[in-house]
């Protein structure tokens, strides 16, 4: 990554997270919650750029995308009010906590830059995926990169927003730090969602803990694999719809969205959320509903574009008897729980 490529980065992250915490402070989020509340937005809103972008072949030019993340910000100005300051209370303990996390946090982050370890899927097809969007510049269309597998039809949200990063940087540096910086944000909501329910500081720190610290979960951190992602995005959707406040759920919608575009194995927690904590009735705001059209733009074209095509919007792992079939590779490893009940007992 060149430092041109690293300026315009740096410019078009700086751009969306003001828009985001702008767009946020305007639905009534402050503290710690505004963060939470922004960053599906301006994920959403990179996510959208790449990919029309990419319908104009556009999907690798960083100065188009740099472009139109500095058009969010213009707008977010001229639109939206100005936002009140920032504020995070935080007491001397509470500092102390975050220097030594942060500090911890920095120095491993270091060690994985010094000595990049991307892992089996992101070398695989994650990558590939993202990288081959970048070169030719149609972000968002399939693209099969492993012989008989389909990976170009699975949910691409999380490749989608990769490649808005390779797009502007032109360099691994920022792929490799993006599992980190997922892992970060889930960490983040997590922490604020369970104070919003009403847990203790400590409570909240160990739980966070509890999940992120999973070895199968933390062995993901060293390259874009897609379930951090999709527990961040997860993790910010449940933790805006516990505050119970009607005007952050068009943030929460957007990171449903993000979720369910970055993994179909999100869609029942994301159901499990909307029943247990969506108060009935729900007004039709300007801003619900343009979060519902990103959403469905981010986690569903992809769904439909496979259901007209293949005849399921869960193919390949799903077929339908008018659809077509399982690939023979992925039918021959499809295997429940239930079918070998000893095994997964063992």
């Amino acid at each position: 990554m060149g430092i041109v490529g690293a300026v315009l980065l740096v410019a078009a992250v700086a751009a969306l997270a003001a828009a985001g915490l702008r767009a946020a402070a305007a639905l009534g989020a402050d503290g710690a919650l505004r963060i939470v509340a922004a960053a599906p937005l301006a994920a959403g809103t990179a996510a959208l750029s790449a990919l029309l972008l990419g319908r104009l072949g556009l999907g690798g030019s960083a100065l188009a995308l740099t472009a139109l993340a500095l058009v969010a910000f213009a707008a977010g100005r001229a639109v939206l009010p100005v936002p009140g300051p920032l504020r995070l209370e935080l007491d001397d303990r509470e500092r102390l906590a975050l220097g030594v996390v942060g500090g911890i946090a920095a120095a491993w982050v270091a060690w994985i830059v010094k000595h990049p370890g991307l892992g089996s899927d992101p070398l695989t097809y994650h990558l590939p995926e993202s990288i081959g969007w970048v070169q030719h510049g149609d972000t968002g269309a399939v693209r099969q990169v492993v012989f008989e597998f389909p990976v170009g039809n699975y949910p691409l949200l999380d490749e989608t927003l990769v490649a808005w990063v390779l797009g502007i940087s032109h360099g691994f540096g920022a792929a490799i730090l993006w599992a980190p910086a997922m892992a970060a944000l889930a960490g983040f909501a997590g922490f604020t969602g369970l104070r919003v329910l009403g847990a203790s500081r400590l409570v909240a720190g160990l739980g966070v803990a509890a999940v992120l610290l999973v070895p199968i979960l933390a062995a993901l951190y060293i390259g874009p694999h897609t379930d951090v992602g999709a527990l961040a995005w997860l993790t910010c959707c449940a933790t805006l719809v516990a505050t119970r406040e009607p005007r952050l759920l068009a943030p929460a919608v957007v990171a449903a969205g993000l979720a369910l575009g970055a993994k179909t194995t999100t869609a029942p927690l994301i159901a499990a959320i909307a029943l247990l904590g969506v108060r009935p009735p729900l007004r039709p705001r300007a801003a619900l509903v343009a979060a519902a059209v990103v959403a469905a733009v981010v986690g569903g074209l992809l769904y439909f574009r496979v259901l007209v095509e293949h005849g399921s919007p869960f193919w390949p792992f799903i077929a339908t008897p008018w659809g077509d079939r399982v690939p023979s590779f992925l039918d021959r490893i499809d295997v429940t729980f239930f079918s070998r009940p000893q095994a997964t007992l063992d």
